[in-house]
């Protein structure tokens, strides 16, 4: 067992509450926000090893656009991922102001051997040469889309991505290609955005990607507050003729929805499931009636 979890490593607390009840005050205060969690670290020692496994949970490494400037790793990460990395389980890294960063981006997502949640927004022929991201245990994938593509030449292999069940593409005018996304094994959710010619691939993974559960297509933004986050959009309105229940098509800030899902709050995923299952119950209800 480890110190951590050793309360009796601990001295009695003034508040002479139990330990393990103090803890859960701790953390539920920890997860309502960033901030909170930081500012919890300064208590003492035994709570900051509370708190510190929420406080790093989600990361940003460069370019942070401001609704996430809080998570911004902006000094000395590769001392604080060295010691606190472990904790790491959702990371966002961005182009802009990546710069001389780009080389020591192995080096960082190293450090994060539990990483579940990547948002690797980096260039596709940058993205190639990290091999690193292959060992992540990751189970949800952002990517620039010329990462998948059926060129020979690709070096990342999608049968390397074992866990991965969803996978949001920045197309940015290159084919989704559903030759390449059934060799994902277990991908059950796609997302796409910055579509251009995406409706020239979307047939082919209706055809044949019957594993997936949610096509998830999303627009440029609309006019939405921080409070409202989605709006759907009526699939017929968008391309007549795509009636597969699995399409939502989706206005949202995609780095919006990383920050949802970091603070475990409900995600554009999340929401699509839930549009995909009211459809499906609407369907049971009709065909029993």
């Amino acid at each position: 067992m480890s110190q951590q979890d050793d309360t009796s490593a601990y001295p009695p607390s003034p508040s002479k509450l139990p330990l393990e009840l103090e803890r859960d005050i701790f953390e539920i205060s920890a997860r309502s926000s960033h901030q909170a969690a930081g500012k919890l670290l300064a208590v003492s020692k035994h709570v900051a090893s509370w708190i510190e496994p929420i406080f790093y949970q989600a990361i940003v490494l460069c370019g942070s656009p401001d609704d996430c400037r809080p998570l911004q790793m902006s000094k000395r990460p590769m001392t604080i991922l060295k010691k606190y990395g472990k904790h790491v389980r959702s990371i966002f890294i961005n182009h802009i102001g990546l710069g001389k960063f780009a080389s020591k981006i192995p080096r960082y997502l190293a450090c994060c051997p539990a990483a579940t949640n990547l948002s690797l927004w980096c260039g596709a022929d940058l993205v190639r040469k990290f091999s690193v991201v292959r060992r992540l245990p990751l189970r949800r994938l952002s990517i620039e889309g010329g990462v998948f593509t059926p060129d020979a030449e690709y070096e990342i292999d999608p049968k390397s991505f074992p866990t991965l069940t969803h996978l949001h593409l920045v197309l940015a005018g290159t084919r989704v290609c559903w030759q390449v996304l059934i060799l994902i094994p277990n991908l059950t959710h796609l997302g796409l955005s910055d579509a251009g010619p995406i409706d020239e691939g979307i047939p082919g993974v209706l055809q044949h990607c019957k594993s997936l559960r949610v096509i998830l297509v999303i627009m440029p933004i609309a006019q939405l507050s921080e409070a409202e986050m989605f709006s759907e959009e009526d699939v017929s309105n968008w391309r007549p003729g795509y009636d597969d229940d699995r399409v939502v098509v989706l206005h949202c800030k995609v780095r919006w929805s990383w920050l949802q899902s970091a603070e475990g709050k409900e995600d554009m995923w999340e929401f699509a499931d839930e549009v995909v299952a009211e459809r499906k119950a609407k369907k049971l209800l009709r065909r029993a009636t």
